[in-house]
């Protein structure tokens, strides 16, 4: 996946979709060059939190998905400027 894919796929999603949230965390993860502790804390949640939202185990409530999609879409905005 591509970051303009990705982009595409944020803007695009149901914030209810748990399955989406995951792959969407990983992806974003992977691309952005992000990692659990980083992730934590910006959320204000433990790195094994992360890690569950990582293996689809447990996703915030569907508010609290679109911080967490707002914040990857400032960092691809922030990767596609360099």
């Amino acid at each position: 996946m591509q970051l303009l894919e990705l982009k595409e796929k944020i803007l695009h999603v149901d914030h209810e979709d748990d399955i989406a949230f995951q792959a969407i965390v990983n992806s974003s993860m992977s691309l952005l060059g992000l990692d659990e502790t980083y992730l934590a804390i910006r959320f204000g949640c433990s790195v094994s939190s992360i890690t569950r939202w990582m293996n689809g185990y447990n996703a915030p409530h569907p508010a609290m998905r679109k911080i967490v999609y707002n914040t990857f879409l400032d960092k691809i905005l922030l990767k596609e400027k360099e």
